[in-house]
Order: structure tokens, then sequence, then C-alpha cells
């Protein structure tokens, strides 16, 4: 029995670069979009003049509807981060802080603020979601 050669067809090989091409010019739209979105939820602290951002900020801007699901996600996050040698805590600082509930009400919740390598790791563990998402686009 003789076996047909495993070269690729030039066709699909084509095919498969125009993909690419379509993936790559997604990602970068994409990247820009969210870096848009990112860039306009940044906080500074005025005293040091820090920069940081909101756990909760950052959850929207993912589209995650619930904390706990977005927190599995920071945990991961936080084990990278002592993983290559730093202070969680420099990077994801436990904060509380008082929000709006219907008629004027207010209530505290559990928030962290998050330093650009902080938001860099839940961004690195969102990655896999991004990519899912660009190849069902394609």
């Amino acid at each position: 029995m003789q076996f047909k050669s495993t070269k690729i067809c030039p066709k699909y090989a084509i095919m498969s670069k125009i993909k690419w091409g379509i993936f790559m010019e997604f990602e970068k739209a994409k990247l820009a979009e969210l870096k848009q979105k990112f860039d306009s939820i940044i906080n500074t602290e005025e005293k040091e003049n820090i920069e940081f951002w909101y756990a909760r900020d950052l959850q929207k801007l993912l589209g995650y509807t619930q904390w706990r699901n977005f927190l599995e996600v920071m945990k991961k996050a936080m084990i990278s981060c002592e993983s290559a040698g730093f202070t969680v805590f420099d990077h994801f600082a436990e904060v509380s802080k008082m929000i709006k509930l219907a008629k004027g009400a207010k209530r505290k919740v559990q928030d962290y603020m998050l330093t650009r390598y902080g938001c860099y790791l839940i961004a690195q563990k969102e990655r896999k979601f991004f990519f899912k998402l660009s190849l069902d686009l394609i």
C-alpha cells in the first residue's frame, strides 16, 4: 500500500495564511480597543502619584458578570505573581469600597487595587478566552 504525500496543498496553505492574516488583524483591533478601555479605568493615588486599577472595574472590562468567577482568575494570577518571585500584596492590595444601592443605600464590598503588572497577569490568564473567541470568528 502506498501512502499519499503529507505535503500541504498550496490552495490550503494560501487559505491558512489568509485566515491567519484575518486573525492577526482582529487581534490588533481587539488589543487596541482593550487598551483604550483599560486606560479609561486607570486611577491615580494623589499623594505618591501611583497608577492603579480596581479589580471590579477590570472585571466589567473583561466581561465577567459575577465577582466570584473573576476572583478565580485573580487567584490564578496571584499564584503566577508569587511563582515569579514577587510579593503578591505589592500587586494585589485588598481594599474595601462602598457601592451605591437602591434608594441611596450603600454597602461595603471587597475589591483589589491592582498594579499594571497585576492587571497583566490577570489578562494573561484571561488570554485563553480571547484566543478561543478569535478562532471562533474565523
